[in-house]
Parts: C-alpha cells; structure tokens; sequence
C-alpha cells in the first residue's frame, strides 16, 4: 500500500507533536505516560498543507495516527479499531520507562543472590533527562538528475559534473577514492 506523501508528512509532525506532551510528563518524573487518540485529535495542531480533497483534518490525523501504528512508532495498548480509542506510547518514552525502571543487582557469590532480590535493589538510573526536538527530513523525493542540474548551472556535461563529483567524493567519502 502506498502512503500519500501528505500523510506521512503529517504523521512526522504528529509523532513530534506526541513525543513533545510525552517529554512535558517525563520532565516531572512521570515515566508511565500513555496518549489516547482522542487527546490527540482535539488537540494536534495539523500544520498547514493541502489535504487531499476526500480527506478532512480529523481523517487525515486518523490516518497518520495508523500509519505510525503500522510503523511501530507508537505503542498500543488497546484493540480497539478506531484510533479515537486507542491508548498509546511512543518508542521513546517506551524507552524512557524502561530506562527508569533499571535496578542495580551485584552478586560476588551464588550463596549471596537471595539477599540480593532485583526488587529490593538500588535503582540504577535516578533521574532521566528527556528532549524532543522537531523533526528535521531531508526531501528524498527529487531526482538526482535535477539535483545535479541545479549543482550545475544548468549544464549536464560530463566536463561541468567530473570535477563536482571527484571533488564532492574526495571531501565526503575518502574511501571511495581509493
């Protein structure tokens, strides 16, 4: 199935916008944090773009909210059809949850282990420091021959482009060289 590029771009933002209220909630030491579609939809602010004509915002919000489902970039933990009802967590504050539930366990000797129980141990993370920043995604989508046009001047000849590319591959990958 292929993804309308509007889709997917909104689906960067949306996971931005979830990791975001996510970090706000682990910032004040609350690792356990969980999102429901809901939520999302009444409050997701859907940048400005063109949606495709059959789509409405709370379609195109569904969508993206499915197609990170369908990705693993967020977590669910419900069945429920509709992403209105879903209740989720990004990987990252998976992550994050994980990394603060971590427990010390040193054990010398195998008479020692009894005393030494996971669940009475020191926690081995105290605190955890967690950023978002937005999302940055180079365009993949243009072809390499109007990228290279544009490098050019204009001029597609082989001697305009030999020293671009010799250069560009001396510079950025010395190994390629060789």
């Amino acid at each position: 199935m292929t993804l309308n590029p509007t889709i997917k771009h909104i689906s960067n933002h949306l996971l931005t916008f979830i990791e975001q209220r996510e970090g706000e909630q682990i910032d004040y030491g609350i690792y356990d944090v969980t999102m429901t579609g809901a939520e999302v939809l009444a409050s997701f602010p859907l940048p400005a773009m063109d949606l495709p004509p059959e789509t409405g915002r709370d379609a195109a919000i569904r969508a993206a909210l499915q197609h990170l489902a369908d990705e693993i970039q967020i977590i669910r933990f419900t069945d429920a059809e509709q992403p209105d009802n879903w209740v989720f967590r990004s990987r990252m504050a998976e992550i994050v949850r994980l990394l603060s539930k971590l427990k010390q366990r040193i054990v010398q000797f195998n008479n020692q282990k009894a005393r030494h129980r996971v669940s009475s141990g020191k926690r081995l993370v105290a605190d955890i420091k967690y950023s978002v920043q937005p999302r940055q995604v180079p365009r993949r989508d243009i072809p390499a021959q109007s990228c290279l046009k544009l490098l050019s001047g204009g001029h597609l000849s082989s001697s305009v482009l030999r020293p671009f590319c010799w250069k560009s591959s001396s510079t950025n990958c010395p190994s390629f060289r060789r």
